[in-house]
């Protein structure tokens, strides 16, 4: 195989495998905005992301609507306004080192659905993109300065590429005054 360096290399080691076997998913829809196909969809992308990255336990996500994710925020976070995910990992230091996952996040569907219509792209895959944003702070990610944001955004469309779905982080554009 050719050693070529054209394509960035994932902090996440490929060869490991989840102390755990399977994760469990559990999504709640608070925000009643799933179809049984999406929900389908969800549960079958997300144990694809899984295996990609090689983690086992559970993850259990709420999709709520704005009004309940500003005070889940502003509870969480002191920050005022909804926002599109926020993750509480339940695991005492994370799941870097055991690959196995147990958390309780937050989804915005509002917000999934205003970035979806921006974006051009399914509702589902915005909400995808959430639950592996979520994996990923679980496994030691983080994306509060710009560099640790960048290498965040560019993991999740490397993942979603891998399982077909296709980058699907995008900035928002500045605004002008």
């Amino acid at each position: 195989m050719d050693d070529d360096d054209s394509e960035p290399r994932s902090p996440i080691p490929a060869a490991m495998s989840p102390r755990s076997g399977l994760i469990h998913l559990v999504l709640t829809d608070r925000a009643t905005c799933l179809t049984p196909q999406t929900d389908r969809w969800l549960h079958e992308r997300f144990a694809e992301v899984a295996e990609t990255l090689c983690i086992g336990g559970e993850l259990r996500a709420a999709i709520l609507n704005d009004d309940e994710m500003a005070h889940a925020h502003r509870v969480w976070t002191g920050i005022d306004g909804p926002t599109d995910v926020l993750t509480s990992d339940l695991v005492d230091g994370g799941a870097v080192e055991t690959r196995c996952i147990d958390a309780d996040v937050l989804l915005g569907a509002d917000e999934a659905r205003r970035r979806a219509d921006e974006l051009g792209h399914p509702f589902e895959r915005e909400l995808l993109l959430y639950l592996v944003h979520a994996l990923l702070h679980c496994l030691g990610f983080d994306d509060h300065t710009p560099e640790d944001a960048a290498r965040m955004h560019a993991e999740e469309d490397r993942v979603l590429g891998l399982i077909g779905v296709g980058a699907t982080y995008a900035p928002r554009a500045e605004v002008r005054s």
